[in-house]
């Protein structure tokens, strides 16, 4: 498959956070919004409760 054709994306999630819409200037996050650690809040009991999945996917 030529990789021109070839999609990748990374999602990160981090259960028991959320990302505050309204810190969002456009419809959509840039990266640079998503990594600003002041744009999340957590919303877990505890940080013991909170654990992180990174899942990579492939589309062709």
């Amino acid at each position: 498959m030529p990789s021109d054709l070839a999609r990748y994306n990374f999602v990160p999630h981090v259960p028991g956070t959320r990302f505050l819409d309204a810190s969002s200037a456009g419809e959509f996050a840039t990266d640079a919004e998503l990594a600003l650690a002041a744009n999340w809040d957590r919303t877990a009991s505890s940080v013991k409760h909170m654990t992180f999945i990174a899942l990579k996917t492939m589309e062709a």
